[in-house]
């Protein structure tokens, strides 16, 4: 009779982790706009830009397009960049922060647009020692971008997009106080549904030229940024059931793929993002 003896040993060398991208179930918004989601963490995140032009209500949020009158805005508006449709495939529309902020939620029923607490508890988990965007540079934002340069601006440093998250630079309006819009391909620009002061709320920055992602406390609210939306926490209950742990893929202890071999030590990488060493006797 053949015996064998399986010894784990977690491998206490390596200090990244491997993320295996989980596809949410999608959500659609009060226009039937579908969204393609992404499970990082304990998070479900919507993988694309919000497009929708109402609350989840169905209250319309106002079109503004002059560049003079969003400039002056203390209430709720939306624009194409630069008023131009054809921006809204891949980058989405984008908002002021009233319209973020606004208790009729402008996300799809379920789902809100993020604290500034649920972005640091995305971006903590791709890069723990990021301090939720505080500590730049960073790894985290190279794992939330898009790869390749067809939306990103040359050199789109740091690119990953392990995470799925699939982060697009949607440019901004009203940067410099015109109305006017400004850096698409340049910075990928989200809201946070958190206040600073009167005037400034907390957003998150994406940048073509690092692969950091960064805590901004410094736009005025009136400024246009992109949104994206995570879905809702249930009280008392997990908000997301992860899927059982799976084995991702076996490397010798040269890194390379290899397939299953007894009595010889190998790595073994998990959905998880956990690493180990295991040996087999047979």
């Amino acid at each position: 009779m053949t015996q064998k003896i399986k010894i784990l040993i977690i491998f206490p060398l390596l200090s990244f982790k491997i993320f295996a991208q989980t596809p949410g179930l999608g959500v659609t918004d009060i226009d039937g706009n579908q969204y393609a989601t992404v499970i990082i963490g304990t998070q479900e995140w919507m993988a694309e830009n919000l497009k929708v032009s109402k609350y989840s209500n169905g209250d319309l949020i106002p079109n503004v397009t002059d560049d003079t009158q969003w400039s002056s805005l203390t209430t709720n508006a939306w624009s194409y960049f630069s008023n131009n449709n054809q921006y809204e495939n891949p980058y989405g529309k984008l908002y002021n922060w009233y319209t973020a902020a606004d208790q009729r939620n402008v996300c799809p029923t379920e789902w809100h647009v993020p604290t500034y607490d649920e972005w640091s508890t995305l971006i903590n988990y791709l890069d723990p020692n990021a301090n939720g965007g505080s500590v730049v540079p960073n790894t985290a934002g190279g794992k939330m971008k898009s790869t390749g340069l067809q939306f990103w601006n040359s050199p789109n440093i740091g690119a990953t997009n392990e995470s799925g998250f699939s982060g697009l630079p949607g440019g901004s309006r009203n940067f410099f106080g015109d109305g006017i819009c400004y850096y698409i391909n340049f910075y990928g620009l989200w809201w946070s549904s958190t206040d600073v002061t009167g005037i400034i709320a907390w957003s998150l920055r994406l940048n073509y030229s690092d692969g950091s992602a960064e805590k901004i406390t410094n736009f005025d609210k009136s400024c246009g940024l992109s949104i994206r939306c995570v879905k809702d926490a249930v009280t008392g209950i997990e908000t997301i059931q992860l899927p059982n742990k799976t084995l991702l893929k076996i490397t010798d202890l040269l890194g390379r793929d290899t397939e299953f071999v007894p009595n010889t030590v190998q790595i073994y990488y998990y959905s998880d993002g956990s690493v180990a060493q295991e040996f087999s006797i047979e």
